[in-house]
């Protein structure tokens, strides 16, 4: 009898794509030894190459190349090379004058000092002071020496005359805020290579010893350390997420299906993907990243949602009674198309993320979207093949289908579907109101340091330094006077005005204390006239005069004044270290400086009036921390377009699939629960940044795929069943339903799992992501029957065509 039904079932006349999923699903079944061993060889082959993974080192950089900060920040590493490049140390001064913690303190120096990859060590016990030969008029760059005996009156005699040294007041100390310095540069190979991690270990090391010998607590930050710190991080949550994945789908798969094998072959699957995927990102090129360190993870959630709807499907049809190689057939032409287009669609919310003109985005658009398709592929070859040579079932395998309280439920939601319409839709209604009005109150707001939490040794360390000296992020300013030795043309006309711009600075608590060739000047002028103090027009000029006799040599390391001049003396720099203000005062921040700037160097003051356009100015804002929060905003910008986009070529494929206008309005049908989600974030003040806007464009992908298991399932029990519009509506609740209310468990407690990460956004990117899927299989399964059957006179115009 059902042989005979399944012949009946052959015999119907079946769409273009229904024919290629026959067709499939024959291959499948007759080639499943040939297709499951080349599965198996290339997951092996790509492997191989997963094992090369590695942690992306370089800074990642946000703003395309074409941006004018982008641009200006180029320039800036032209003449100065990368800024960020400083680990800093600190402590409480007056821990000093303890003759026992400044030997200790001096020695961490020297150890420190002889890492390879360290460029130089600059603290209270390894200043220089410049001095004036009056007879030979040089200037003599000399080191200040500590006292012979370090006892404590020395010690104390020592550190005030020090401190005396202006130049490095409020840089290398603050006897206000009773802290000392110790200012570490990396060399530039090094910080941006896998060294960077092994030297920052290191100095962590000499610093945990130092804090052991002393009993003194030291603070550690700068963007060497913080980098390190989060790398670290990625690549530890990147194997801690795939574990827990795996637990957490595995405890589900048992829930549902009560079958170790269900769970073992579906694991399986699912870690093939994910090898599959990092072998294709060692071919790539790519590197993990904090996005590209989630993949795994997420292949798990999303990859096994494709087995639960195979499998189901499977067990399905075999308590209609059809032997195993029949049911696994039905079950590839049935769940396979739906399948199909629902990876379509979440490959495609992946895929969207590679049109924003960012590196990291890019990488893990790309990656995302084929690995979701890979996935796809192995479960709808695997499951099939590997269940074809499995004995069948145990009956208490399949009585998950017979659970009374799904079934009820599914019952439940056909009744409410078809008799509560209008109920359904007022509460949707009103929960489109609130939610509209909670996304009206969401703020884009991004930090350099995000998501990580405000307990953690390093946030507290960075407040530290942010209280003591004013942060620690790269803040920079370039002045460009376009002219050959322009900066001390005119009598240092424009020097002088350098030293104007650093006074505006000062009136900015946000920022540390700025240096300059102005700075260097006023060391200068202090060895020559004993004043730390702008010189004047005719002093200025014989310091000069003695620098070029000095043929510049002024310091035993490097020229001091390039450090904050270019060799032509045609563009100079003025640099601070800046808080973590955020993305939206980082706006007033120099919405503020810039004009002030403009003013000092473009506006004559003798005549009234601006310089004309070949004697301005170029005064360029930028650093490391600037350039970060501008592609904040730059992603966010770029984020919502890429949703938009996703939404637009989702509905364009509804209206291909079912070449009916009206399923336009089933398309949007997801974005329901995007604004559900939207307006939580308004309400419980969750901000709009690179972490959180993913969560749209992950979801609306994986959302829509509720939509197509219902839709197709709908349409192929009138077109191949003959069913009428109202019981293919039922039927549709009841067979997809279940498969359905699995997936979405899966999802949400997959997702949720991210909840445990160290990092806000990934935790925020999991919750918010886990609570919109569960809205959208809801939506799905309750609100599209209903829209439906409300709106059958337009939409059923082409199904039973």
């Amino acid at each position: 009898m059902k042989d005979k039904k399944y012949l009946q079932l052959q015999q119907i006349k079946i769409p273009t794509f229904q024919l290629i999923m026959k067709n499939l699903a024959r291959f499948i079944i007759k080639q499943r030894l040939i297709l499951t061993t080349t599965v198996v060889v290339l997951t092996l082959f790509l492997g191989f190459f997963a094992r090369k993974t590695e942690v992306a080192f370089q800074f990642v950089k946000l703003l395309p190349d074409k941006d004018p900060a982008s641009m200006q920040y180029e320039k800036f590493k032209k003449y100065f090379k990368q800024d960020g490049t400083i680990l800093i140390i600190g402590m409480e001064l007056h821990h000093l004058y303890s003759p026992e913690v400044l030997n200790a303190w001096r020695a961490l120096g020297n150890r420190i000092k002889n890492i390879k990859g360290i460029q130089s060590v600059v603290s209270i016990d390894r200043l220089v002071e410049i001095q004036y030969n009056d007879s030979l008029e040089q200037f003599v760059v000399t080191p200040v020496s500590l006292p012979e005996k370090t006892d404590t009156e020395n010690i104390k005699n020592y550190l005030n005359e020090v401190m005396k040294i202006k130049f490095y007041d409020k840089i290398i100390f603050n006897k206000e805020e009773d802290i000392s310095a110790m200012t570490i540069t990396f060399n530039e190979r090094e910080l941006n290579s896998k060294l960077r991690l092994s030297i920052t270990d290191s100095i962590v090391n000499h610093v945990s010893a130092f804090e052991k010998k002393t009993g003194v607590q030291l603070h550690l930050s700068g963007m060497p350390f913080i980098r390190t710190t989060m790398m670290r991080k990625i690549s530890s949550e990147t194997t801690y997420f795939f574990i827990i994945g795996l637990v957490v789908v595995s405890v589900l798969l048992w829930l549902f299906f009560r079958s170790p094998i269900v769970i073992l072959f579906s694991a399986l699957v699912v870690v093939f993907g994910v090898v599959s995927a990092l072998g294709i990102m060692v071919l790539m090129n790519y590197q993990l990243s904090i996005l590209s360190g989630l993949l795994p993870a997420l292949l798990i959630i999303i990859g096994v949602p494709n087995c639960i709807l195979l499998i189901n499907k499977y067990h399905h049809e075999l308590r209609a009674g059809f032997p195993i190689e029949k049911a696994l057939d039905l079950s590839i032409r049935s769940a396979g198309s739906s399948l199909f287009f629902a990876n379509v669609t979440t490959s495609i919310g992946f895929a969207v993320l590679s049109l924003i003109d960012n590196q990291i985005l890019y990488e893990f658009g790309i990656i995302s979207s084929i690995s979701v398709m890979l996935v796809y592929l192995y479960s709808i070859v695997l499951i099939p093949a590997i269940f074809s040579w499995l004995p069948a079932p145990k009956e208490k395998h399949l009585m998950h289908q017979e659970k009374k309280w799904l079934k009820k439920s599914l019952n439940s939601i056909a009744l409410w579907t078809s008799y509560h319409r209008k109920i359904i839709f007022v509460f949707v209604i009103l929960v489109a109101i609130i939610g509209f009005y909670g996304f009206t109150k969401i703020k884009a707001l991004g930090y350099v340091v995000d998501d990580v939490p405000q307990k953690e040794k390093m946030m507290q360390d960075l407040k530290y330094f942010e209280n003591k000296l004013g942060g620690v992020l790269p803040f920079e300013i370039v002045v460009d006077t376009k002219k050959n030795r322009g900066v001390f043309a005119n009598n240092g006309k424009i020097l002088y005005r350098i030293h104007r711009a650093q006074k505006i600075l000062k009136e900015y608590s946000e920022l540390s204390r700025s240096l300059s060739i102005a700075d260097a000047v006023k060391f200068l002028n202090q060895a020559y006239s004993g004043r730390y103090a702008m010189p004047a027009v005719s002093d200025l000029k014989k310091i000069s005069d003695v620098l070029k006799n000095n043929n510049n040599k002024i310091t035993s390391e490097k020229n001091l004044l390039n450090n904050f001049i270019d060799t032509s003396y045609s563009i100079a720099r003025i640099s601070a270290q800046m808080k973590d203000i955020g993305s939206i005062k980082i706006k007033d921040l120099l919405n503020s400086i810039q004009p002030r700037l403009d003013s000092i160097f473009n506006y004559d003051e003798d005549t009234k009036a601006w310089v004309t356009e070949q004697e301005r100015i170029e005064i360029g804002i930028t650093g490391n921390s600037v350039m970060f929060l501008k592609g904040n905003d730059f992603l966010v910008k770029n984020l919502i377009e890429s949703i938009f986009t996703a939404i637009v070529i989702i509905a364009i494929l509804l209206l291909l699939l079912f070449r009916n206008p009206f399923m336009l309005l089933v398309a949007i049908i997801p974005c329901f629960s995007l604004l559900v989600t939207s307006g939580i974030m308004g309400y419980f003040g969750i901000s709009l940044k690179p972490s959180t806007l993913l969560v749209f464009s992950i979801s609306f992908g994986i959302a829509t795929d509720g939509n197509l298991y219902f839709l197709t399932r709908f349409r192929n029990a009138i077109r191949q069943q003959h069913k009428t519009y109202e019981e293919a509506i039922r039927l549709t609740i009841r067979e997809i339903g279940m498969s359905m209310i699995y997936n979405g468990l899966v999802l949400f407690f997959g997702f949720g799992m991210f909840i445990v990460s160290d990092f806000g956004g990934t935790k925020a990117l999991g919750v918010l992501t886990a609570f919109t899927l569960l809205v959208a299989y809801s939506v799905d399964l309750i609100v599209l029957p209903t829209v439906l059957l409300t709106f059958k006179k337009w939409l059923n115009k082409r199904l039973e065509k």
